[in-house]
């Protein structure tokens, strides 16, 4: 018998605790994608100190590297939403994530965005980015996050596109939220991006 295959069927193909490959027919053909099965979405935080500098994190991700694209990349503080912490709301996972990753805590954070994808074509992913004002030294040591974590960047805003540019040529991957990112900083300090250099 001919099996006829179903405009919007979703099946699930494999499943672990953060990420699931998923199936839907879409026009016709199946594609292929994946999903985080057990969080809502992730956070992705943009510190902004003493509205001078903000903290960027050099991480190794095992995909990146395994696949050849780069040893390093560089990314804002993030995590996921409720993956340690049952019940979490988004605004207590940015604070949470902000701590854990950067030491630091927020006097004030502002929600950017809330549905910001980086690959609609391969997950359904989204990160709540927000920005959050600092203006106070750490109050406890940063996390490693089991080695990913492996340096943190004090970059002063003005200078943050020839950073991330410097970066790019020494052969670093950026994250795709960090250039989504400047366009929140481009309107919040216009003047100190438009600064001759």
């Amino acid at each position: 018998m001919f099996f006829q295959k179903k405009e919007g069927q979703i099946s699930t193909l494999k499943e672990t605790r953060f990420l699931a490959l998923k199936k839907v027919i879409f026009h016709g053909v199946d594609w292929f994608y994946v999903i985080r099965p057990n969080v809502p979405g992730t956070v992705t935080i943009m510190p902004v100190l003493n509205k001078r500098k903000v903290i960027l994190l050099e991480t190794a991700r095992p995909p990146i590297m395994a696949e050849g694209i780069a040893r390093k990349c560089i990314e804002w503080p993030a995590g996921m939403i409720g993956d340690e912490r049952i019940g979490e709301t988004v605004e207590e996972a940015i604070a949470a994530e902000l701590l854990e990753e950067t030491g630091c805590q927020a006097d004030k954070i502002k929600i950017c965005t809330e549905r910001l994808v980086s690959s609609p074509g391969c997950s359904s992913e989204t990160t709540v980015l927000a920005m959050a004002d600092i203006s106070s030294k750490p109050v406890q040591k940063a996390i490693t996050d089991g080695g990913i974590i492996t340096n943190w960047f004090e970059v002063p805003i003005e200078t943050l596109f020839d950073f991330l540019a410097d970066k790019e040529r020494e052969g670093y991957a950026i994250s795709l939220s960090v250039y989504s990112g400047l366009a929140f900083l481009c309107r919040r300090f216009p003047s100190l991006f438009s600064q001759k250099k």
